[in-house]
């Protein structure tokens, strides 16, 4: 890596790069270059017994100074005259293959809370998103909520290009087992896609919020206060046995589940009082 942080913090500034055409196709045989290099490197360290640690922090040191040089070169074209913007998009494209291998190959090494690079997550979310589309398509010619299914991609706008590897990592698990673990035969598949939001603790506020305003509209329907509390049980027993997989979409912001039982929990303790009240 040091060969690349000498070209491009040193040579490829707006104001220090080389005017001579000739001179920037040197530059980019010379990224090419050292981008097999860091590619033999990985793929030798891939094949090695080494620890895992060991071999985490080899692969997120290339992870960060990746983003840190595409990050830069970003910045070039930004100030950079139109003459040579090209020289920094095909410089940058060179470098983002780096990012694709790790992505690919390494996912389990990289670290999830580092941001993507403005210009390479703008790629990555396009491609979740038409992921997404099709997805949407399918679920809704089967009759799930589109408004369920907006909020599922939400979050991804919303961050715009502040999107870590692990968002992208989250996402592209989570539109993968909407889309195959939902199956023609299971007779209510809007219940199914929230039963993998919950397992995948996809803890939107804007979900939770969907998913109390659904159940009070369900709750409203039933006449007795019996059937109401019966109802609010039943899926406080289905949360409670319901297996996670680990992860998060927001890590730190607590549980989907923990929140939904703790609501649970306060509307049942309404219902019992109003039970309590009309039997005095």
């Amino acid at each position: 890596m040091n060969k690349l942080n000498h070209l491009i913090y040193e040579h490829f500034a707006p104001g220090v790069l080389a005017v001579s055409a000739e001179k920037r196709h040197t530059y980019l045989r010379e990224v090419r270059a050292e981008k097999m290099k860091i590619t033999a490197a990985m793929r030798e360290l891939s094949q090695q017994g080494a620890p895992w640690e060991y071999k985490a922090q080899a692969l997120r040191r290339y992870q960060v100074q990746v983003v840190l040089l595409l990050d830069a070169l970003e910045q070039y074209h930004h100030h950079a005259d139109p003459a040579v913007k090209a020289f920094y998009t095909e410089a940058s494209t060179i470098l983002e293959e780096l990012l694709i291998a790790l992505e690919q190959h390494f996912p389990e090494y990289l670290a999830q809370d580092v941001f993507m690079p403005k210009g390479y997550v703008a790629q990555v979310v396009r491609q979740l998103e038409e992921r997404f589309r099709d997805t949407e398509k399918y679920l809704c010619d089967r009759r799930v909520d589109r408004r369920l299914l907006e909020l599922v991609i939400r979050p991804l706008n919303r961050q715009h290009l502040y999107i870590t590897f692990g968002m992208v990592m989250y996402y592209r698990r989570l539109l993968l087992e909407l889309r195959e673990n939902v199956h023609p035969f299971i007779t209510d598949l809007t219940e199914r896609v929230h039963y993998t939001l919950h397992q995948y603790n996809f803890n939107s506020t804007d979900y939770f919020m969907y998913c109390t305003a659904q159940l009070r509209k369900k709750v409203s329907r039933l006449r007795t206060l019996q059937e109401k509390k019966g109802l609010l049980s039943w899926y406080e027993k289905e949360l409670r046995n319901m297996n996670s997989h680990g992860v998060s979409l927001f890590p730190g912001r607590g549980g989907l589940r923990e929140q939904m039982l703790t609501w649970l929990r306060e509307e049942k303790y309404f219902l019992q009082t109003l039970l309590t009240t009309s039997e005095s």
